[in-house]
């Protein structure tokens, strides 16, 4: 940890004025660098991960860069570092960047550069550097998998055979995701999906031009397993997320890894649980899945392998993950943050810049965004997509009473089914309070179909509720995407149950 007696044996290019005082003390001209001292580590590591605490919320006015070596005398790129997490999104305030890799690395350093527009201390409190190492094994000894006496059955999975890695076969070590006391970090929860945010992990990219494949990534599978492993300590422990915060990622050769731990319970668990709430979007977690592309996508391009394997894995993942939640691939929606504010116009297939103050997917995964969403669209059969549902009721709105309508109709319908998910936020935001439209295992309670075409619900709790229905054809055939309202119920907009500061009925 570098508090402000290391940050003052760092350099500083651009200081209003020279002097020997401790750096933190100097005002800082706009545009100034800080580079810090080189730092040793005690053990070769394979992964640096930045984190930082400002003494201002500057968060989005310092950039930093990190480098590493081998030796202390040659020396890697800088290598820019995204944000994982800001302050409030894990642990102590800090924020997180992303992981910087390096095989048998013993030396990095790290520098950040100002934006500031006047003349300002150094806002630094202290930079903490967590360094890993993870072999390409994948019982390596510091991550491992402690699971595999229990199976996971990757049953009704439309996966090609070995396409699919699930946590026991990347090396997961789910000891990671418990306390001592032996609960879990991170309750796992779970809410009906609603969008897909689609990620990239921002690590193992390709900066050096002298590599025959630049500018296009340049990682093996054995780095890309390593890497999962890395990223899942990082978030789990490091960030204390409990656990990997994508519900998938995917590598440059088309090989698809179970991320978050979804339901389990007797002999088997279910691999890639529907609704199982990650920690991958911040406010946005609740009512999304993240799939994350493994690589950095703003430095680096896709290239052949990643046309060849990659964007046509994570085409076939959302696909599938689309169909089996009812999103349409090209619909778009306001969606209900976390903390009770709206977000207009989302679309349900979205880049994760599309839910905060982030580069990610990439500038290369993002552009590509509007195509793949028709794409998606254009991989349902006709035959599938028999039924759209035109619904009525409140949307995207605080409803003053306990009572909410709902009419619908489709062109052709024999019968609907729908349910009336109803949650709010505990009050230490970490868990949710389930208040209705849930089964015992907290997968979505539909109702048997149908031919009523409307509905309502009285006695409402003070809340957050999406409405949901679908509709099925004389033949039996069910509407591939579903129909949805959000709204809050409650005595005005930014109503959490519990949440100090917020009015309380």
């Amino acid at each position: 940890m570098h508090g402000p007696r290391e940050l003052a044996r760092g350099e500083i290019h651009g200081l209003s004025q020279s002097g020997l005082r401790a750096a933190a003390l100097d005002p800082l001209l706009p545009g100034a660098v800080y580079t810090s001292p080189v730092v040793r580590t005690s053990f070769p590591f394979t992964h640096v991960g930045l984190h930082w605490r400002m003494r201002a919320p500057a968060a989005s006015e310092v950039h930093f860069e990190a480098r590493t070596s081998v030796d202390g005398r040659s020396w890697s790129p800088w290598w820019p570092v995204e944000i994982e997490a800001e302050p409030g999104q894990a642990a102590r305030g800090e924020t997180y960047g992303s992981l910087i890799t390096e095989e048998h690395g013993r030396f990095f350093q790290y520098r950040a550069s100002f934006h500031r527009e006047a003349a300002m201390p150094l806002p630094l409190e202290y930079v903490v550097a967590t360094a890993l190492h993870t072999s390409s094994a994948r019982n390596d000894g510091l991550l491992h998998s402690s699971n595999l006496q229990r199976g996971a059955s990757p049953a009704g999975l439309p996966f090609a055979s070995g396409q699919l890695l699930r946590r026991e076969d990347w090396g997961a070590d789910e000891t990671l995701r418990f306390l001592s006391s032996g609960a879990e970090i991170y309750r796992r929860m779970y809410v009906p999906v609603k969008k897909i945010v689609v990620h990239h992990t921002a690590t193992l990219g390709n900066l050096d031009p002298k590599e025959p494949s630049y500018p296009n990534p340049n990682y093996s599978r054995e780095q890309a397993e390593a890497h999962v492993r890395a990223i899942y300590y990082y978030h789990a422990v490091t960030l204390g997320w409990g656990d990997i915060g994508y519900n998938a990622l995917i590598d440059r050769f088309g090989r698809i890894f179970e991320g978050r731990y979804g339901r389990d319970g007797g002999r088997w668990r279910e691999v890639l649980s529907p609704g199982v709430v990650a920690s991958h979007a911040a406010y946005f977690n609740h009512g999304s899945a993240g799939v994350a592309v493994i690589g950095n996508f703003d430095v680096n391009e896709l290239g052949p392998t990643e046309r060849a394997n990659m964007v046509p894995a994570l085409l076939d993942y959302l696909v599938w993950d689309v169909g089996r939640h009812g999103v349409s691939p090209t619909g778009a929606s306001d969606f209900l943050r976390m903390d009770m504010e709206w977000r207009p116009g989302l679309p349900n297939i979205s880049g994760h810049r599309d839910c905060g103050r982030t580069a990610c997917p990439g500038r290369y995964i993002y552009e590509q965004l509007t195509a793949w969403r028709q794409e998606l669209l254009r991989r349902f059969p006709a035959k599938q997509v028999v039924l759209q549902v035109d619904l009525a009721g409140p949307d995207g709105v605080t409803i003053p009473g306990n009572l909410a309508s709902f009419s619908w109709e489709a062109r052709n319908a024999q019968s609907f089914s729908y349910y009336l998910e109803g949650w709010t936020a505990a009050e230490n935001l970490r868990d949710i309070l389930y208040i209705q439209g849930f089964t015992p295992d907290k997968r979505p309670a539909w109702s048997p179909y149908e031919e009523a075409t409307a509905a309502s619900f009285s006695s409402l709790r003070q809340g957050r509720y999406t409405f949901h229905v679908r509709a099925k054809d004389a033949l039996g055939r069910e509407s591939t995407f579903e129909a949805n309202r959000t709204f809050i119920v409650g005595p005005g907009s930014g109503y959490i149950i519990g949440v100090p500061g917020l009015v309380k009925s």
